[in-house]
Order: structure tokens, then C-alpha cells, then sequence
């Protein structure tokens, strides 16, 4: 798995989902991965300040799911339309 990547159980198959749930874990606690939600986990980039944690427009972004995306200042943000960093993470969701 690249770094920078977020993991579920279910990618590794329905079949296996409570033993990939238990490796994962396991993952975590060796500091490998960071558990983001019940779920989710995040591989980030190991420094040496240790291992990073995700954006929180990327968790929202793939909570949200496929065709969703950052919406007003967090859209404008993120094509640098503006340098200001909104307070608030704004997604649109596809209904």
C-alpha cells in the first residue's frame, strides 16, 4: 500500500473483513497506520517526527464517496483561487 493512501476492511474482500479488521489494528498499534473512523484507516508518510495524519478535506472527500468534492472557500482554496484557509471544510455530495 503507497503512503498516502486510506485503507477499509473491505478491500480486501467481504470474505475476510473481520481478519483484515484485526491486521489493521494490529497496523495501528504498531504505528503503522492511523485509524481515522470506525473503517477507515490512513497510511501517512513515516518522518521523523513520526507518521502523518490525513487533510481533513481528504477524510471528508472520502467519507463522502465517489463524485463528491470541496465546495465554496474550500473549493476556491484548493484550485488557490485564494490564500486564505477556510475555518470550515465544505463538501458537495451528489444526491
Amino acid at each position: 500500500m503507497p503512503e498516502g493512501t486510506f485503507v477499509t476492511p473491505v478491500q480486501f474482500g467481504a470474505s475476510l473483513s473481520r481478519a483484515a479488521s484485526q491486521e489493521l489494528a494490529r497496523m495501528v498499534t504498531s504505528g503503522k497506520l492511523v485509524r481515522v473512523r470506525p473503517g477507515l484507516y490512513y497510511k501517512g508518510v513515516h518522518t521523523a517526527l513520526g507518521l502523518t495524519e490525513p487533510h481533513p478535506l481528504d477524510v471528508a472527500l472520502q467519507i463522502a464517496g465517489q463524485g463528491s468534492g470541496p465546495a465554496g472557500f474550500s473549493a476556491a482554496s484548493a484550485l488557490g483561487l485564494t490564500t486564505q484557509v477556510p475555518s470550515v471544510i465544505e463538501v458537495a455530495v451528489p444526491l
